[in-house]
Order: C-alpha cells, then sequence, then structure tokens
C-alpha cells in the first residue's frame, strides 16, 4: 500500500538565475554568466518529491515523452523516493519545459514555456491499474485546468471510486493554458464533488467563481461539493474554508528569498502530510506553510524542503 498516489503532468523547468541589464536597447546586445540548473517539475513533479521528502510512500502516474528529458525526468523521481511504475512513456513525442529567466529582480517571472505534445496523464486507466492506484490512502491531482483535453476524462472516475473506497481525495486546479471564460470551475464540477480538499491560489479562485473575494469564491467550491477550499495567498498566507468554519494561517516570514518557484507545490505536500496523520485543519496549514517557506529559500521547488524531522521542529517553534 502506498501513502499518496498522485495523478498529474510531469516537466522539467530550466532555472536561469543571474543580473542582466533592464534596458531592451543593452540587453538585447548583452551577455553574461547565470547560474543554470534543471528541474523535474510539471503540476505534480514537485509535489511527489516533496511527499517523499516528508517521508511518505509516493507513487505518481502521468506521462513523459521518449526525448532526452523522459529519462532525466524518471530517473530523478527515482532517486527522491517517488514510485514511477504508472508513469506511460510515449512514442514519437516531446516533453514540457519551462524557463524560468529570473535575472530582472522577480522571483518567478519572465517564463517561457512549451506544453509537451502527450496527454499529461493517460485518459483512461485500466482496470487492474486502478486497482493498484486505490491502494493507497490518499489520491491526489494537479493541474487539470492545464489541459482541455482532460476534461470529463477517467480521472472523473478514478476520483470516484476513491470516494467509495475511503481515500482522502484532492486537487490542486491550477489554471487554464488556454483560453477559457470564468467560471472555470464549469468544467470541473463532475469532478469537484468527489473531492476532500480543493487547493488554489487567490486568482485561481476569481476566475474558477468568478468573485474576487477569497470568501466568497470559497464559498460557492464548497456549494460545488468540495468539502474543504484552501486558498494560497503567497507572502499573505493562506486560508481554509468549510461550511460554516473559516481559518486564517499567515505566511512564515524568511530573510532570503531565491524564487518563488514551488512554492505552491510544497504548500499542498505539507498540509496533505498533515491530513495524512490525522491533524487539526489549521496545524496542516501551519505545516504547508512551513515548507512552502523553506523551499523558497532555495532554486526550484524541492532543494529547499524540510524532511519531517525539520519540519517537527519548525512547527514546535511556532
Amino acid at each position: 500500500m502506498h501513502d499518496v498516489t498522485v495523478v498529474g503532468p510531469l516537466n522539467v523547468d530550466i532555472l536561469v538565475h543571474g543580473q542582466a541589464p533592464q534596458y531592451l536597447a543593452v540587453l538585447t546586445g548583452w551577455e553574461g554568466p547565470a547560474a543554470i540548473e534543471l528541474t523535474v517539475a510539471g503540476s505534480v513533479g514537485y509535489t511527489v518529491q516533496d511527499l517523499a521528502r516528508l517521508g511518505l510512500k509516493v507513487s505518481v502516474s502521468g506521462c513523459v515523452a521518449d526525448d532526452v528529458f523522459g529519462p532525466v525526468i524518471l530517473q530523478q523521481l527515482r532517486d527522491s523516493g517517488v514510485s514511477t511504475d504508472w508513469v506511460t512513456k510515449v512514442p514519437g513525442t516531446t516533453s514540457g519545459i519551462g524557463v524560468y529567466v529570473l535575472a530582472f529582480g522577480s522571483k518567478k517571472r519572465p517564463l517561457f514555456y512549451q506544453l509537451p505534445t502527450h496527454d499529461p496523464w493517460p485518459l483512461r486507466f485500466e482496470p487492474d491499474q486502478v486497482e493498484k492506484m486505490l491502494d493507497a490512502r490518499l489520491l491526489h491531482n494537479g493541474g487539470f485546468l492545464h489541459f482541455q483535453q482532460m476534461y470529463g476524462s477517467g480521472i472523473v472516475s478514478l476520483f470516484s471510486k476513491a470516494r467509495v473506497r475511503g481515500l482522502i481525495t484532492s486537487m490542486d486546479t491550477q489554471f487554464p493554458l488556454h483560453a477559457l471564460k470564468p467560471p472555470w470551475m464549469q468544467v470541473i464540477l463532475d469532478v469537484l464533488r468527489f473531492m476532500d480538499i480543493v487547493f488554489c491560489d487567490e486568482h485561481e479562485a476569481h476566475g474558477l467563481t468568478g468573485i474576487e473575494a477569497a470568501s466568497g469564491a470559497a464559498r460557492i467550491l464548497l456549494d460545488a461539493g468540495a468539502q474543504t477550499v484552501v486558498i494560497k495567498q503567497g507572502t499573505q498566507g493562506s486560508e481554509v474554508f468549510q461550511k460554516g468554519w473559516h481559518h486564517y494561517e499567515p505566511a512564515v516570514r524568511v530573510s532570503e528569498v531565491v524564487d518563488s518557484i514551488g512554492a505552491g507545490d510544497a504548500y499542498d505536500a505539507g498540509f496533505l502530510a498533515g491530513m495524512l496523520e490525522k491533524r487539526p485543519l489549521p496545524e496542516c496549514a501551519r505545516m504547508g506553510s512551513i515548507c512552502a517557506s523553506r523551499t523558497v529559500t532555495a532554486a526550484g521547488g524541492c532543494a529547499g524542503m524540510p524532511d519531517r524531522k525539520q519540519v517537527e521542529a519548525l512547527l514546535a517553534k511556532q
């Protein structure tokens, strides 16, 4: 049995940290050194590694290309302690790539990206695979809204079965990478009703519901079937909502931020780890905030991720 089964897209991030001129006329003729790093990312790539870092037994289901990056993704996940038995290599395809050029003062942009030419995860799951995937305590998906072809796919049935079997179910919706008029939640209503926990940031909450206020957006998502809604707000902290209940969790302050890439994924991992331990929701949010605060002190979404012992030590100081 696994602790967590995660379904979602896997790609690579290329992180460029340096300093460059701010003026276009100078920049177009400029060259200079930078620290360049390749990391395994995607909407769940950081999350699964963070969950494993917290000592959980994690399996991931997704697709990778048969290009030069596919084997890199698989090897780094395995090295991080993540099972890739349910990852499908798709012949004749190219990987998704994100290139973050962090040379102009921002901690997360500008970003150039290439979408994968394969589906992010299988459109349908075979019955024997479903049995194995649901031999877990929690089922999580990330990046559902990114990919239009996945709307109404086999993942809806997967979450329905997970709910029947008593797994904790969660989703980080993210946002559409194609034109989609708000409210975006119209395309996830079929799966939303099976969700114990929905994660989004404040901009995604607005896009999902058309409501700007976090409390109003959360109420719409709760009425649609989600049991718990977590709205992440970066340096402003996070808010957790259930019907008739609300908790605000402040962000954990750090002295230096290297970049904020993957901070939301680390928050998800910390929160879900707390849920699996049946901790109170405020403590789950605190674990999420601690994990997010540590990842921003190093490049990418995993290098600064604390292990379980470090999280407990930081919890004791809060």
